[in-house]
C-alpha cells in the first residue's frame, strides 16, 4: 500500500475514536481545536481526554465499541489495545471511510504522521510505518531546530 501526505480539513466532520488510553490520547490531542466533533468510546479514559470532555471538546461513551458506531463517522480511528476489536473496527468502515488501525497499518487506509505545528508551519514526518521512533526523533529535533530559530 502507498500513502500519499494530505492536509485534510476536519472543520464539522465527525472523528470517532474507539479507546481511552495514551495511543487514543495521542490521536485526539492531535485533532482538538481542529473544529472537529470529536466522538470517544471507551468504558476508561486517561484524565487528559477526561479534561477535553469537560472542556466540551470531546464528547465521551462511557460504554464498549457496538457495531454501527462507525456509521456517520467521517474518520474512524482503532485505538484500543485489542488487537481483534481494532481489526473488527476497521471492517465495519465503509469503503469511503477513512480508518487507522494503530495495531495494524496494513489494514488501514490513513497514517498519521509525527507532526509538529507552530502559528507559521506545520511540519509532519513519516517512515510509512516502518519505523514511527525514528520519526518521532526526526520531528523532535525539527521542533528543537524551530525553537532555536524563534
Amino acid at each position: 500500500m502507498a500513502y500519499y501526505p494530505i492536509w485534510i480539513n476536519f472543520s464539522a466532520r465527525k472523528i470517532l475514536v474507539v479507546g481511552g488510553g495514551k495511543i487514543a490520547e495521542r490521536k485526539v490531542t492531535s485533532f482538538v481545536g481542529l473544529g472537529a466533533n470529536i466522538e470517544l468510546i471507551s468504558p476508561q479514559i486517561t484524565a487528559r481526554l477526561n479534561q477535553f470532555v469537560v472542556q466540551g471538546e470531546v464528547q465521551w461513551r462511557e460504554r464498549q465499541y457496538e457495531n454501527g458506531d462507525e456509521k456517520e463517522a467521517f474518520y474512524v480511528i482503532a485505538a484500543t489495545n485489542d488487537r481483534q476489536l481494532n481489526e473488527k473496527i476497521v471492517q465495519s468502515c465503509a469503503p469511503y471511510q477513512l480508518t487507522l488501525n494503530v495495531s495494524d497499518h496494513t489494514a488501514s487506509n490513513t497514517m498519521m504522521a509525527a507532526m509538529i505545528k507552530t502559528e507559521q508551519i506545520q511540519v509532519a514526518v513519516s517512515t510509512n510505518g516502518k519505523q514511527p521512533i525514528l520519526a518521532k526523533k526526526v520531528r523532535d529535533d525539527i521542533r528543537t531546530f524551530l525553537k532555536e530559530g524563534e
